[in-house]
């Protein structure tokens, strides 16, 4: 929307992680980890700040609290960044013939 990314939808063998926060005391604060699955999640998206994740079909999700979490927590398991196949900036996608 206005060359602005504003959803993202993922469809099969979804899995993610995210920081749920607490703004109450002016700053974002990181209540926990929340780690989960599912076959189509929804992820919507505002000024480059995840604001709404919707799990939907067969979704699984866990909650840990911050002081019960541990650090092997905070990456998807068998993740690989790959980052020598990634763009490094918006010209990389185009294809020069």
């Amino acid at each position: 929307v206005d060359n602005e990314l504003s959803e993202v939808f993922v469809e099969g063998n979804g899995q993610l992680i995210y920081f749920p926060t607490n703004d109450k005391s002016g700053r974002p604060v990181a209540m926990g980890i929340n780690k989960g699955e599912c076959s189509n999640m929804t992820i919507a998206v505002k000024d480059n700040q995840l604001t709404k994740v919707r799990l939907e079909t067969e979704s699984n999700s866990v909650f840990t609290p911050m002081k019960m979490s541990k650090s092997e927590m905070y990456q998807l398991e068998n993740f690989v960044w790959r980052k020598n196949e990634r763009p490094g900036k918006m010209s990389d996608i185009f294809l020069e013939n």
